[in-house]
């Protein structure tokens, strides 16, 4: 894939191995702040549904140590690129949405995005709640973010949309298909 990142005089041609999927840890909290530092105004509105210029420190390290049985993490990480080794590009997050399910967030480095990386972070994510015996995942997301929506509804069982207020939807992902009792 050719990635240019935001500085970079010329195109990076990456291979889907120089990119890594691993669960978070507390050593990733600095690389973690300054990945969300670094997104667009536009990719940071639609991680966080709002405006922001970035996480403080404590929300980092928050972000960075899940219990890993009701929340997780996982990043995208560059592998074997030189100085930009360990370069995270690509963050999800679950959390116990409180009513059965865990709930996701993600977001791409700009220059990362439509290259299979948000997908690859899903399937983690997808992974890790089935280990967990996790009936769902729920998310929610601006109706016109289109990149967000197809991810979510390629789960091999799809997803349900429903309007929420704010020009935001919510979407609801089964991992467990529902048993009908005759």
């Amino acid at each position: 894939m050719k990635v240019t990142t935001p500085g970079s005089p010329a195109a990076v041609t990456l291979r889907e191995p120089l990119i890594g999927i691993r669960a978070v840890d507390a050593h990733d909290a600095d690389a973690l702040r300054a990945f969300y530092a670094s997104l667009s105004a536009d990719t940071r509105r639609k991680r966080f549904l709002g405006t922001s210029s970035g996480i403080a420190a404590e929300r980092s390290r928050a972000f960075c140590t899940p219990d890993h049985h009701h929340a997780e993490g996982f990043v995208a990480v560059l592998r074997a690129v030189g100085p930009r080794d360990g370069r995270v590009v690509g963050h999800l997050c679950l959390e116990n949405d409180g009513a059965g399910g865990i709930e996701l967030a993600i977001a791409v480095a700009d220059g990362f995005q439509r290259h299979g990386i948000g997908r690859r972070l899903f399937e983690a994510a997808r992974d890790w709640a089935c280990a967990e015996g996790i009936a769902r995942i729920t998310a929610t997301a601006f109706a016109d973010n289109s990149p967000v929506l197809r991810l979510l509804t390629s789960a091999p069982m799809g997803a349900t949309i429903r309007a929420a207020d704010g020009g935001l939807v919510d979407i609801e992902i089964p991992l467990i298909e529902e048993r009908v009792e005759d």
